[in-house]
């Protein structure tokens, strides 16, 4: 009978066949062209930006990605540029450079109120007249590598006028009704094209030893509510098909109710929940919701522009059963509290008490 062959040498052959493609793909194209899953072989973490929302941090799998595209969208009023303030003051004070790229109205007396430091050289914001400018301004602020988060305010708002007014004469060439059908759409498509080629250079830099770093983007756009026709989402929102498959985060924001507290004769509103959910996450776990609140008044321990920690470690607490409830009881371990506003008030007098629930609901996430 003759002998058969030995499967362990057919392996070794077929795996001296891959190593051998790896190897020339690397030396063809670039290092890690293509690798393979082996046992040692780890993901790398993706480096992240805090959202300013802990709640959020948590929906999001620890924040906005570096070098990925998030969008954050929502009707109006529903805090969308203030979250980004307080994702932006995070970062400055943890003295990251951050990038605002406005095309609306900035209020600089709002971005102080949610936490941006006044005065601060880590803060930039960048203006244009046109919208195609300012996303070249955003393409040229990646590729730098000097920049930790880029906030875009907004997309709905960005417009190209270079191609309805003649800069020389001032004159309008095109009507609004003669407008290119689909033109900012193709703008933004464009863009993100031109971001993620630039945040490869920049990676590739990275590789070489030089020291630059990736930015989050944050894409602040609005929901189309009028207008739409048979096949369009409730909370389908502009920027084209190049936004909508390029994101990798995709964030709906709308008002919830608002936090009354004072008397039946006079109330007053001092914070208003804002509902969160996230839509899309193709860096961490998807369809996750949660409410954070905003403070509107400096009374009943909100401040006015800040989010309110404490009520979104609260929340999260008794969602994952570490914080256990009975009727308007609630009990951490012996300590118990009666009533939601006692629990959320001692979580905000006692830093040892907060920073603990919030390690055990990051161990638990």
């Amino acid at each position: 009978m003759p002998p058969t062959k030995k499967p362990k040498a057919k392996l070794s052959k077929q795996k001296l066949g891959v190593e051998a493609l790896v190897k020339e793909l690397s030396s063809k194209y670039k290092k890690k062209a293509l690798i393979t899953l082996g046992r040692d072989f780890r993901f790398a973490e993706i480096e992240r930006v805090p959202t300013g929302s802990f709640g959020l941090d948590w929906a999001i799998s620890g924040g906005w990605p570096r070098g990925r595209i998030s969008q954050l969208k929502g009707p109006e009023s529903a805090s969308k540029t203030t979250l980004s303030l307080h994702a932006a003051a995070l970062a400055c004070v943890n003295k990251q450079r951050v990038l605002w790229a406005s095309a609306e109205e900035f209020d600089w007396s709002w971005a102080v109120k949610c936490g941006v430091p006044e005065g601060s050289t880590n803060f930039g914001l960048a203006l244009a007249e046109e919208g195609n400018h300012l996303l070249d301004l955003v393409i040229d602020a990646t590729f730098s590598g000097q920049w930790d988060l880029i906030v875009i305010d907004s997309i709905a708002a960005l417009r190209n006028w270079e191609y309805l007014i003649d800069g020389r004469s001032g004159k309008i060439n095109k009507g609004v009704g003669e407008m290119t059908r689909g033109g900012e759409a193709k703008m933004i498509n464009e863009f993100v094209a031109r971001f993620f080629s630039a945040c490869h250079g920049v990676t590739r830099r990275r590789e070489d030893g030089e020291d630059v770093r990736l930015p989050a983007l944050i894409a602040i756009n609005q929901i189309r509510t009028q207008g739409l026709g048979s096949g369009y989402a409730k909370n389908d929102s502009g920027g084209g098909w190049g936004l909508k498959h390029g994101k990798s985060v995709d964030v709906f924001l709308r008002r919830a109710e608002n936090i009354v507290l004072g008397e039946k004769d006079d109330p007053m509103v001092v914070a208003r929940r804002v509902h969160f959910e996230i839509t899309k996450n193709k860096t961490g776990v998807p369809y996750r919701h949660g409410t954070y609140c905003l403070g509107l008044l400096d009374h009943g321990g909100y401040t006015k522009g800040r989010i309110d920690r404490a009520g979104e470690v609260a929340q999260l607490a008794k969602r994952m059963g570490i914080i256990q409830q009975a009727g308007a009881w609630f009990a951490i371990e012996d300590t118990k509290f009666q009533g939601e506003a006692q629990l959320v008030a001692a979580i905000r007098d006692d830093d040892v008490l907060r920073q603990a629930l919030e390690q055990k609901i990051v161990s638990l996430q």
